[in-house]
């Protein structure tokens, strides 16, 4: 959070985008985010069909994505997938999807 400002910035100064986000809501059991996969998503497909990338980098484990990484991979680009070494078991089928996968490593990570 605290190098939130900064990045949104340089993001719409370099590439005239905005930084878009889903919410959270409060439920008995704890905060839960809402709509980020979608926006996710959305975009992945959105900036594919307008070709402003080669190839996307996703930083997932949500297999709810599976079906806007296919219709990218269709569009002829490339998704390459990091995943955290603790990822939900299920993520195969997002790894199938995924042009290559990545294990994250604490390297990738610098502070900004």
């Amino acid at each position: 959070m605290r190098y939130l400002a900064r990045v949104e910035k340089q993001v719409f100064d370099e590439f005239g985008l905005y930084v878009r986000y889903g919410y959270v809501v409060e439920r008995h059991y704890g905060w839960q985010e809402k709509q980020t996969d979608v926006w996710l998503a959305s975009e992945m497909v959105n900036h594919a069909w307008r070709d402003t990338y080669d190839i996307g980098i996703l930083v997932t484990a949500d297999t709810d994505l599976v079906p806007a990484v296919e219709i990218v991979r269709f569009l002829g680009k490339g998704v390459e997938l990091v995943v955290f070494p603790k990822a939900n078991p299920n993520v195969t089928q997002l790894v199938k999807a995924a042009h290559s996968t990545t294990t994250a490593r604490s390297s990738f990570f610098q502070p900004y």
